[in-house]
């Protein structure tokens, strides 16, 4: 996160939302590599590899979930026709 991003909006409190990968690149200078796990055609081969390597290293890495899916996806449950 940088100072502009505090600024831009009054206080680090007053930050909501955005994605993990933005943050840390924003935090650490660093460069971000996201894995969308969702879909698993696209999915390097050696990814456990790539991640004990990694962690190896002590990369800093972190995971999220989609809780707009998730949301929708409990709708759709909930509005399914019971049986």
């Amino acid at each position: 996160m940088c100072a502009g991003d505090g600024r831009l909006f009054g206080s680090y409190e007053a930050l909501e939302g955005g994605l993990t990968n933005d943050a840390l690149v924003d935090l650490t200078g660093g460069i971000g590599y996201r894995v969308d796990l969702t879909r698993k055609h696209e999915l390097p081969q050696d990814l456990f590899a790539r991640l004990q390597m990694q962690d190896k290293m002590s990369t800093l890495m972190s995971c999220s979930i989609n809780v707009i899916m998730l949301i929708t996806k409990s709708l759709i449950i909930l509005s399914a026709p019971s049986m």
